[in-house]
């Protein structure tokens, strides 16, 4: 009986070490997934370059110009910030950073960078200043999507799935080509597909 009673124990610390040996390694692997995020993220930032040259313009170009130009895609509030400053601006390969720190410099407004989002705010108190950005990216991070697909002639396309990459949202246009799509993220890109005709891939960016 002892004999038996001690093979039980050990099996059952054995199975006991094993899951606890699963647990940790599961751990390590999403620390490591976090931490190559994490260098992921801001190694965009700091290796994408750009050039920007524009003469009388207003922030709003400049803005517009970078999402041109980058994956980079900005977040604020029309009733919060006046882009509409006149500024002449002549650089030449640097950072998306370097051009905001230089754009924004004699005006009230902060930035954030979160991944290939920047959310653009009026200056205030740093905590609070960092918790209206996460909120204004919250909110405004998916989006209602709605639209129209026609074919080369310029004839309506009923039937066309339309699909958010790498999810299962989707829908199919009605009988006049239109199509509605709800909570989509910013920087999702939509695909559409009709039997006998090439699919295609639209970026949604700043569309509607």
């Amino acid at each position: 009986m002892k004999k038996s009673n001690n093979c039980v124990c050990f099996f059952q610390r054995r199975e006991i070490y094993a899951h606890l040996f699963k647990i940790m390694r599961i751990s390590v692997f999403l620390f490591l997934i976090g931490i190559t995020s994490v260098f992921a993220d801001s190694s965009y930032s700091q290796n994408t370059r750009l050039s920007l040259h524009l003469n009388n313009g207003t922030i709003k170009q400049v803005f517009d110009e970078i999402q041109k130009q980058t994956e980079f895609i900005f977040f604020y509030k029309d009733n919060q910030v006046d882009l509409n400053q006149n500024l002449s601006i002549s650089i030449d390969n640097v950072t998306v950073e370097h051009i905001l720190d230089k754009v924004l410099a004699n005006t009230n407004l902060v930035y954030k960078v979160f991944d290939r989002q920047i959310v653009v705010l009026p200056e205030k108190k740093s905590a609070e200043a960092d918790e209206n950005l996460e909120t204004l990216l919250i909110q405004q991070q998916q989006k209602s999507i709605t639209g129209k697909v026609t074919e080369s002639s310029g004839g309506t396309l009923p039937g066309v799935s339309v699909v958010v990459k790498g999810t299962t949202n989707g829908t199919i246009t009605d009988t006049n080509g239109n199509y509605s799509l709800s909570n989509i993220p910013a920087n999702a890109t939509l695909q559409f597909s009709f039997v006998g005709m090439k699919g295609q891939e639209i970026a949604v960016g700043g569309n509607t």
